[in-house]
């Protein structure tokens, strides 16, 4: 328990430390607020107007068209969670990278589907209605009619034809057919029907299109913004111009970076059809602003323009511990995302004191930090042991679950291995239990019956050729990963087996990763995509998936339980949502047979922290990176901040 207690007594001397200063120096969400709700405004009036007093200022200052010309003539219609809310105010929230900004991008993804609220089922967002064709190949989708981009243009088919026919299939751009197109390595076509239909048509059956038309990939672009940088429609002595200017030599590399800048939400000139764009005025460059979309589509039961809020505030603080001591001195207004368990006791603490409320969501996460093995490990000596089902039983069988529990989540998780959430409807009891015991006597046993029987004088086990084993763990992350896996790797000790520790670069990780070089690698384990379902990235065995995307041109030819995997993966590319449940029990089932990934610890519940006047989160909610990006299966938009609370004494 050193660890986690370690931690606990510097960040509480710390923040002991810190709390005066940071409550008066660092930019604090409560004072100083240029949008703050209220003003000369009353609350009564607030609640009567249809549109942001900001919006409402612009377009008698004649900035802004009405609002009845920026709302679609078939908006989407949000219920809120708690109650209708009143425009105004600013969302502040930290992050301990630039990199991370980009969470806005997640907050409210505008994909043609969204998934419900159990992020089980999805249902229309962006679009209006849909239909799918007896046989499953035709996808009809009607568009709300009236839509805008965020600079007033009107959101069309044209926009999905230009990504269609001049992006996706335009070789310059995409040397290689857009994956999401493609059932069983056939392509799919889209036809424009009409101004706001069109229709995705496939070779077969595709009943699971859906999943790709609720994730990031929009299948539609600003096509009025991007065609100046393409060769097709831009004038050549503008688009010259801006390749000089950008200094890319070529058009179609200065168009992906646009398209890319698009997509990541980084430059504020590209139109966007989220609830917030991202804004040229910030008073540091470790804070990035977000302001309204005055065309934003969506409005709540009672007419009001959403959201409700005005501005998203992005911090960017140096580490965890700073974020962690900003949120316990309650500067913030809604935080989620990078807070820690091991810090729940200090942030608990404070709650009441700085008007804060502590929420935890439950995850799809199976296991919080899961290794998964790589069965093609092309290791001469490790390779052949991490093949042997013996060999993964007994890693699993060493494992002291209810001590990394109480040591890292303080009892917070469930000692599980790596399957399905309790939380979603492909959990299976037998599978959380698959050889999750604290064994070590039978752990032994195994490796004794595999016939690594002989050891070194310092007791650990040695190979067939007469070395030592020496396994070697990777993974991207540090901080808290770090701590669990090396006290994984003492557990292993007692079982006569050495493991290293070792923190990895993301891209070389995935080089690795691709060239079987890994033995293990440690990482969050979701429930909503068992791995090796998509061989492009997977983690257990690449070689045997470079085997499957290339019909057996290069890598492995997979055994008989991992081309069970293998069909069991394209059967779900032609699945009902119902049907969806039984595959991937299936699914769950081989792998926990086979542990071809260790779960630890799972059923950790996400950390929250909203002020007492941040309105309509629940209490609970499914926090899932897979289903919603986190975030979106609430709707941001309809948060509000309640002045009457926030102004109180």
């Amino acid at each position: 328990m050193y660890q986690a207690d370690k931690h606990t007594r510097w960040l509480a001397w710390f923040v002991n430390a810190a709390l005066l200063v940071i409550s008066g120096a660092l930019v604090s969400c409560s004072k100083g607020d240029p949008s703050k709700l209220g003003g000369t405004i009353s609350i009564e009036e607030l609640r009567s107007m249809k549109e942001s007093p900001m919006m409402a200022e612009m377009v008698k200052a004649g900035k802004l068209p009405p609002l009845g010309e920026r709302l679609p003539w078939e908006p989407l219609v949000v219920k809120p969670y708690g109650q209708a809310g009143v425009h105004g105010g600013a969302w502040h929230f930290d992050v301990t990278t630039r990199r991370d900004v980009n969470l806005v991008y997640h907050i409210a993804t505008p994909s043609f589907f969204r998934w419900a609220t159990d992020g089980y089922h999805f249902e229309p967002y962006l679009c209006k209605d849909y239909s799918i064709s007896n046989d499953g190949r035709i996808w009809t989708i009607k568009l709300r009619k009236g839509v805008r981009w965020s600079d007033g243009h009107l959101f069309t088919t044209e926009d999905v034809r230009f990504w269609y026919e001049d992006d996706a299939l335009n070789k310059d751009i995409n040397p290689l057919p857009k994956e999401e197109l493609q059932i069983d390595g056939q392509l799919g076509k889209i036809e424009i029907v009409d101004e706001y239909t069109f229709r995705v048509v496939f070779p077969s059956s595709y009943k699971a299109f859906y999943q790709k038309m609720t994730s990031i990939v929009l299948f539609y672009v600003p096509s009025h913004y991007l065609k100046q940088f393409h060769i097709k429609y831009a004038d050549s002595v503008k688009l010259e111009r801006l390749l000089k200017k950008s200094g890319i030599r070529k058009w179609s590399e200065l168009y992906k970076r646009t398209e890319r800048w698009y997509l990541g939400y980084l430059d504020p000139d590209i139109p966007t059809l989220r609830p917030w764009v991202l804004s040229r005025e910030s008073s540091s460059p470790n804070i990035y602003e977000f302001v309204r979309n005055p065309y934003y589509w969506a409005v709540d039961t009672d007419g009001k323009q959403l959201p409700y809020i005005d501005r998203i505030v992005v911090h960017v603080t140096s580490n965890e511990q700073v974020l962690t001591m900003k949120t316990i001195a309650g500067d913030f207004d809604f935080q989620w995302g990078r807070l820690e368990f091991r810090d729940f006791p200090l942030l608990k603490e404070n709650a009441a004191r700085r008007g804060y409320q502590l929420l935890t969501w439950p995850q799809d996460r199976g296991s919080d930090l899961a290794l998964y093995i790589d069965f093609n490990c092309t290791h001469s000596r490790v390779g052949p042991l991490l093949r042997d089902v013996r060999f993964r039983i007994a890693l699993s069988l060493a494992i002291n679950r209810d001590e990394l529990n109480l040591l890292f989540y303080r009892n917070a998780g469930v000692p599980r291995q790596a399957t399905a959430a309790e939380s979603t409807p492909f959990f299976v009891p037998e599978c959380a239990r698959a050889y999750a015991q604290y064994d070590v006597r039978r752990a032994n046993a195994l490796l004794d019956e595999i016939g690594l029987t002989r050891r070194d004088k310092d007791g650990f086990r040695l190979d067939h050729e007469g070395n030592p084993i020496q396994l070697l763990i990777e993974t991207v992350t540090a901080g808290n990963t770090l701590d669990i896996l090396e006290t994984t790797g003492e557990y292993w000790q007692a079982i006569g087996i050495k493991a290293e520790v070792r923190v990895v670069e993301g891209s070389l990780m995935t080089e690795r990763t691709r060239s079987a070089e890994v033995m293990i690698q440690a990482r969050p384990m979701g429930s909503f995509a068992p791995p090796v379902l998509d061989f492009n990235s997977n983690y257990v065995a690449p070689l045997f998936g470079m085997w499957n995307n290339t019909r057996g041109k290069r890598g492995e030819e997979p055994t008989a339980e991992f081309k069970k995997l293998i069909s069991l993966s394209d059967r779900r590319k032609n699945c009902s949502v119902e049907e969806e449940v039984e595959l991937f029990k299936q699914i769950y089932k081989l792998y926990a047979d086979n542990v071809w990934m260790i779960g630890l610890v799972g059923e950790i519940p996400a950390l929250l922290a909203k002020k007492n006047y941040f309105m309509n989160v629940p209490d609970k909610c499914l926090y899932s990176y897979a289903r919603g990006r986190r975030l979106g299966l609430v709707l941001a938009e309809q948060f509000w901040i309640d002045p009457s609370k926030k102004n109180r004494p």
